[in-house]
């Protein structure tokens, strides 16, 4: 009897075919996406960090600094972007390079750093970060400290093997001690109380509003199991204005549940919500209206409650991995953050983060709105498409 039990087992899940990729397929789904987030991410150089560079001293050894740091392929330096004879303060880089440009950390060079290392005297260099990316400040700082190390005794290079190493300046003392005192300053974060902590709940709460979603547009198909979605489409409603009633009330969850979460986290974790309102309540509204119509062209498409279930939960899961919800996207590859555009996630998770991180009116957020409503849009105009289905009927 226990051999017969293993069997009818066992042809169960062979014939559920949904259970069996929910077995087999997304586990090895998961592994191929992680295993190409952490083998391939920004330690590897695919994932380059955008930097900046203002150069103060305009000498052969801060020339060969800006030289070395181009050469190294874990950053892309964007030196197109700063005049170095502006006056740059902390406000206009904090406008203009990070916000403007994408830029995440500029490299301040001072006036005096080669004849400080020539006289032994110690040298501040500067990292001005965004400071999203703490991966990315140990990086550079690591990197900037190795390169003028390097900088320093590039002349000796060009002398012979057996030359005197007379002239080469000296990147630290005799004791050893560094000549170079790498500080860096976080423009964004310093003055916030638990900035990442909204990051954190906006890509959470986006992919438990996909799940939401997709759970309350599955109300669709149990109505067309149970027989009402026949009654209700014998009557006066048509599938159009079944839909739309659908996709309000889906809308209207997600925004309670977008709201509920971040009214936790100003409670219990201090983010700031109020002081951020507007740009919360147009990316909330623009989010929920996504998932909605992802929610609803889901339902449409699959032909039971089992089936939406597992396409829901790979697809999600999936989206989420993807797009910045479980992982953050800065230690993602190039081609990685490439793909994460495609989702929800990536883009909700940029939106709040103008919002929340860089402090942006409503106004910076065309791109994360237009893109949203336009997901939106097309996922609705295809869930009626293939909603004729049940307006035969």
């Amino acid at each position: 009897m226990i051999r017969t039990i293993f069997q009818i087992s066992l042809q169960r899940l062979w014939n559920n075919k949904q259970e069996l990729v929910m077995v087999l397929v997304l586990p090895i789904l998961f592994f191929s996406i992680f295993a190409m987030i952490f083998s391939r991410g920004v330690s590897s150089g695919e994932s380059a960090i955008n930097v900046a560079i203002i150069d103060d001293d305009m000498t052969a050894t801060s020339q060969r600094i800006v030289k070395m740091l181009k050469q190294q392929s874990a950053i892309r330096v964007e030196l197109g972007l700063l005049n170095t004879t502006e006056q740059w303060t902390l406000e206009r880089l904090t406008r203009v390079v990070m916000r403007d440009h994408g830029v995440a950390i500029v490299v301040y060079l001072p006036a005096g750093i080669e004849a400080n290392l020539q006289s032994r005297s110690k040298s501040t260099v500067q990292l001005l970060s965004e400071g999203s990316n703490p991966i990315g400040d140990q990086i550079m700082q690591l990197m900037l400290s190795q390169v003028i190390a390097a900088a320093s005794i590039e002349p000796l290079r060009s002398r012979s093997e057996g030359a005197n190493s007379v002239g080469a300046i000296p990147s630290s003392n005799a004791d050893g001690t560094s000549l170079i005192n790498v500080q860096t300053t976080d423009l964004f974060g310093a003055d916030k109380h638990n900035p990442k902590i909204a990051m954190y709940a906006a890509g959470i709460a986006v992919m438990f509003l996909l799940f939401s979603a997709t759970g309350a547009g599955g109300s669709l198909l149990e109505e067309h199991e149970a027989g009402t979605l026949d009654r209700l489409l014998s009557s006066q409603l048509s599938v159009t204005e079944l839909l739309a009633g659908k996709w309000l009330f889906i809308t209207c969850l997600g925004c309670v549940q977008l709201t509920v979460m971040f009214l936790w986290a100003q409670q219990v974790f201090s983010v700031d919500l109020f002081g951020h309102l507007s740009g919360f309540a147009v990316m909330t509204v623009c989010t929920a209206s996504a998932t909605a119509s992802l929610g609803i062209c889901l339902a449409v498409f699959c032909r039971s409650r089992t089936q939406l279930t597992a396409v829901s939960t790979v697809l999600i899961l999936t989206m989420s991995a993807l797009g910045g919800s479980m992982v953050p996207r800065y230690v993602m590859s190039q081609e990685m953050q490439r793909w994460g555009q495609l989702t929800f996630n990536a883009w909700a998770l940029d939106g709040f983060q103008k919002v929340f991180w860089y402090d942006l009116p409503v106004a910076a957020l065309r791109l994360e709105i237009t893109i949203l409503l336009g997901m939106s849009v097309i996922l609705a105009c295809v869930a009626r498409l293939y909603a004729d289905r049940w307006d035969s009927r």
